[in-house]
């Protein structure tokens, strides 16, 4: 570094700092970002599942009403059919 060579060492390394801190903020921000657009699209999943489950839920007690028409009627029909 007597000979003057130490100017572009410094050059150098301050060079490749740069361009590994600008590279390391990009994907740092990049990563940020995918989870922001990561969570809004496990939030749309989500509401499409909980939407999916509650129709679920609708027809399950839809169903359970028919049931309990249906016991209903048959009851009518073998007290009917016992007269």
């Amino acid at each position: 570094m007597a000979n003057g060579n130490g100017h572009w060492v410094k050059w150098l390394v301050g060079t490749l700092f740069t361009i590994s801190f600008f590279a390391i903020t990009t994907l740092v921000t990049s990563v940020i970002a995918n989870d922001k657009e990561s969570r809004a699209r496990d939030t749309k999943i989500e509401e499409r599942v909980n939407e999916a489950i509650l129709e679920q839920k609708q027809e399950m007690k839809d169903v359970a009403v028919n049931v309990a028409m249906i016991q209903k009627d048959i009851q009518y029909l073998i007290k009917a059919l016992d007269k």
